[in-house]
Formats: structure tokens, sequence, C-alpha cells
């Protein structure tokens, strides 16, 4: 039955191939949890009311002597901060960025407790001279918060920032807005590294996912010149890959139909499905010939 095996085969193969478009690339832990799980029901109470349970930062470090004593990067710095806390997220239709935490917070508290705690004075001094004056208070009056935020030499800072938790995947465009942010109000005054949560979640994963795909597909070609060389025959070798690849393209047609997406778990099938065929391929082959 040599045709209705083919035809079947091909059949299952077109169908499969109809579903590959709808596979997602997805990562989400919290996910995996059920709905009334304690650890689900905490981050979406942190995301919802403390301006969100996944976190950002930027390490600063100045250009030249002056350290953060520079009042114009803290005017950029003033900038990024604004543009970050602003940014809104298509996809989820929200504000991502909650709540940011940096020097800038104690040089505005600093300002408008030196004018008698009034709300109009909170922000950046005006000149250089009040900066250096609101720093020298704040440097002798509470050097302990201080170090929380900086180096005491002022030549290293952090900008921290809580951030919605969404799935790995989703901080692409807010990471790349970042950057381009950094670009334009930071790159001649500073040197600026994105890290925390966000960055390592975002980095890490997407690069284990394209690490893994890329591996299986190493791992397939390798195969396939073994599979030529252990049965002594290019066109045997070649065809006997066909019927290696088909259950992992059912399974993916499987997962793009139910909406099963590929993550950090999901990755790994496909090579141990391979590894599987191939294994039976070889026994099969070889009482064959």
């Amino acid at each position: 039955k040599r045709n209705r095996v083919l035809a079947l085969g091909i059949l299952v193969l077109v169908l499969a191939a109809m579903m590959w478009p709808r596979i997602r690339v997805w990562h989400e832990p919290i996910e995996w949890y059920p709905e009334d799980e304690p650890i689900r029901v905490a981050f979406r109470q942190i995301d919802q009311h403390m301006g969100g349970a996944s976190q950002l930062t930027l390490l600063v470090e100045p250009k030249g002597d002056k350290g953060l004593r520079n009042l114009k990067l803290l005017q950029g710095l003033e900038k990024v901060e604004s543009e970050i806390l602003a940014y809104h997220d298509a996809k989820v239709d929200k504000r991502l960025a909650g709540n940011a935490i940096s020097i800038l917070d104690v040089v505005r508290e600093t300002r408008r407790a030196l004018y008698d705690g009034r709300e109009e004075y909170y922000g950046l001094p005006e000149t250089q001279a009040e900066l250096n004056d609101i720093l020298f208070v704040f440097e002798n009056a509470s050097p302990d918060r201080l170090r929380r935020l900086t180096t005491l030499d002022l030549t290293l800072s952090h900008m921290t920032f809580t951030v919605q938790w969404l799935p790995a995947g989703s901080y692409g465009p807010m990471t790349e807005f970042i950057g381009n942010s950094i670009d334009k109000h930071l790159a001649s005054m500073a040197q600026v590294e994105p890290t925390g949560i966000v960055y390592m979640f975002y980095l890490t994963i997407n690069q284990l996912l394209a690490d893994l795909i890329r591996s299986f597909a190493s791992a397939f070609i390798v195969i396939s010149f073994l599979m030529i060389f252990i049965l002594g025959d290019l066109k045997l070798g070649l065809i006997s890959m066909v019927p290696n690849l088909l259950p992992i393209a059912m399974l993916l047609g499987f997962m793009g139909a139910v909406d099963i997406p590929i993550d950090l778990a999901t990755v790994l099938v496909a090579s141990l499905a391979l590894g599987l065929c191939v294994d039976d391929t070889i026994h099969f082959l070889h009482h064959f010939k």
C-alpha cells in the first residue's frame, strides 16, 4: 500500500504545515501555575498596586571629571526617566514602567526641602552652583542613603524602575525604546548599561531559544550526513530523513493548532523526537538492506 501511505503522509505534512504560521515563541513561567496559586496571585497584585513585579536598572557611569555633579547629565537622566515612565506598549495597551528611583529623587527632594517643602521647587536646580550646594548638603546630612543610590565619589550610580510582568519575548520593543532614549540624551555624557530582570529575562530566554533552534538545525544536518555514511547510500540516506522529520512536523502543526507555544520546555521536544526517530530508522533500514 505504498501509494496510500505516501498520500497520507503528504496530506498530514500539508495539514501540519498550514498550522506552522500560528506557532508562537512565548515564555511565561507564571502562566504554568493555576489561577489561584499564591505565587501567581501575588505577582498580579504587585503588578496592579506596586508598579510592577519586574525590574529594570540602568547602571550609569558618567564621563568627565564632574561625575554626577554635572547638571547637564542629570537633565539628560531626567529626560530618559520621563520617557521610560511614559512609554506605552501598544500590544498590551498600557504603560509598563510604574516607578523610578535614582539620584534624581535625592536632588529634587533636597531642593524642595531647602525651599520649605514648597512643591513648585520639586525639580532639578537651574544652575550648576545650586546643584553643587544641594549635593554638598546631602553628602554631609545623609551619606548612608546616598550610598544606596551612588558611590560616595559620585562616579557610578543606578536608576531603577519597577516594570509590569510580561512574557519574556514581550520586552523587545521596550528595550529598543530605552536604547534609543539613552543614545539620544546620554550617549555623550555617560556610559549607560541596562540590566535587571527585564533585560536578563528577555535576552537570556531569547538567546536560549535561538540557540536551541540552531542546535536542532545543526543536529539535523549532522545526522543526515551520518545516515548517508552508515547506510552507504546517498539517496537512501536522504530518503531516511523524511520519516524522521514527519513526526516533528506533525507535532509542530498540532502545537500551532491548539496554541501551545514554543518555550524553553517545548523546544526540547524536537531534538528528543529526532533522536528517537533516527534510532528506529537505523534499525529499520539496516534490516531492510
